[in-house]
């Protein structure tokens, strides 16, 4: 299959909208891959951008992103549970995003990736579009 990716984007001020791109997540094929700015930056664990204004909230969305992915399915607002490995999963990955913090699709790559390439990938995304 190919690879799917959301940007994980952060929105400082819900009025004007104008959002801070925070990370990257690549599904292909039921596996899941997120990389965020400030991962394993510290030995605390998520070193928080300067930019972001709650640190606390920040460190929640990471943990509670990376929960979900490590997840074998999703159950949507509606009730309706989505397994990882169904295509609908990245759609339901943007339903778990709210408020300032925010899931968006960025499309598929035109290329098939096996499962052990998923980080490389994530990388590239990241460096691209975060970074």
């Amino acid at each position: 299959m190919t690879p799917q990716f959301l940007v994980a984007k952060y929105f400082p001020d819900m009025r004007r909208l104008e959002p801070r791109n925070i990370g990257v997540i690549v599904w292909c094929d039921g596996n899941c891959i997120a990389k965020f700015l400030g991962d394993g930056e510290s030995k605390a664990g998520i070193n928080a951008p300067k930019f972001i204004q709650c640190k606390k909230t920040y460190r929640r969305w990471l943990d509670y992103w990376r929960l979900v992915i490590s997840k074998d399915d999703i159950r949507m607002h509606r009730g309706e549970r989505v397994l990882k490995s169904d295509k609908r999963f990245v759609d339901a990955l943007c339903d778990t995003s709210n408020g300032n913090y925010r899931l968006v699709s960025g499309g598929e790559l035109m290329d098939n990736v096996k499962p052990e390439e998923l980080m490389n990938v994530a990388e590239y995304l990241f460096d691209e579009l975060v970074k």
